[in-house]
C-alpha cells in the first residue's frame, strides 16, 4: 500500500453545549488545520495527536474525540480516542471513507466557568460528554 497522508484539524478552546432543541454543538472554540503536518495514515499514533495539541498550548486534556463526518449530527459522529484502539478506529474510518483530513474535538478542563449568557448563548446547557446520562459516541 502506498503512502497516504491526512491532515489533522483540531477544534479546541470551546466546550460541548446542548441547546434547548437537543442539538449538541462545540461552542466558543477555534479551529486549527495542521496542513503543514500531513501525517502518514500508516503511522498515526496518539503521541502525534498529543504533540500537535501541545503546539496549540495545551499541557493536558481530558479527552480527544474524532468526528465521523458522515454522521448526521455532531453527537452521533463523535468517537472517543482512547489509546491504541481509538487510533485504530480512526485509521479504519479514514481508510473506509477515503478521507484526506480528520477532525478532532478537544475536551479539556476549564479553570474558570463561563456562563452561557455572557457569550450571548441564552438557554443552553454546558455538558460533559462522558457523563453517564449524556454520554456521546
Amino acid at each position: 500500500m502506498g503512502d497516504r497522508f491526512v491532515v489533522p484539524v483540531y477544534h479546541h478552546g470551546g466546550n460541548f453545549v446542548r441547546y434547548p432543541n437537543g442539538e449538541l454543538v462545540y461552542a466558543n472554540g477555534s479551529e486549527k488545520r495542521f496542513e503543514l503536518y500531513e501525517l502518514d495514515i500508516d503511522h498515526l499514533n496518539m503521541g502525534d495527536m498529543v504533540r500537535l495539541l501541545e503546539e496549540l498550548g495545551y499541557k493536558s486534556h481530558k479527552m480527544l474525540h474524532w468526528y465521523d463526518t458522515s454522521a448526521p449530527e455532531l453527537e452521533t459522529g463523535l468517537n472517543e480516542m482512547v489509546g491504541d484502539q481509538g487510533i485504530r478506529d480512526l485509521i479504519d474510518w479514514l481508510r473506509t471513507n477515503e478521507e484526506h483530513e480528520f477532525h478532532l474535538y478537544v475536551e479539556h478542563s476549564i479553570n474558570t466557568p463561563i456562563l452561557a449568557e455572557e457569550d450571548g448563548a441564552v438557554n443552553c446547557e454546558t455538558i460533559n460528554v462522558d457523563d453517564s446520562d449524556d454520554a456521546v459516541g
